[in-house]
């Protein structure tokens, strides 16, 4: 069990929470700032939040948490198709 433990919280899982983190205060800070400078409609500010923190996600993941080299076009296409479906 303790190794399992040990392989499971590895480098790659701590930097995968930290991208996580760092995703999450860039949306929510994209949202509050456009609710409260433009103070428009609610919709509009929780989709930016969602373009935002999921475009940072996207990045950060695969350049840092993963260090993917190569072309980005299936990954992104796959990437979308999962926000989407998270978002519906």
């Amino acid at each position: 069990m303790k190794e399992f433990l040990k392989s499971f919280f590895n480098e790659t899982f701590w930097k995968f929470i930290v991208v996580g983190l760092i995703n999450t205060a860039v949306g929510m800070g994209v949202m509050y700032l456009y609710y409260n400078l433009i103070n428009d409609n609610t919709f509009i500010a929780f989709a930016l939040n969602i373009i935002c923190g999921s475009t940072v996600s996207f990045f950060l993941n695969k350049n840092f948490t993963f260090k993917k080299k190569g072309s980005t076009g299936s990954s992104v296409v796959k990437f979308v198709i999962n926000i989407v479906a998270c978002y519906i």
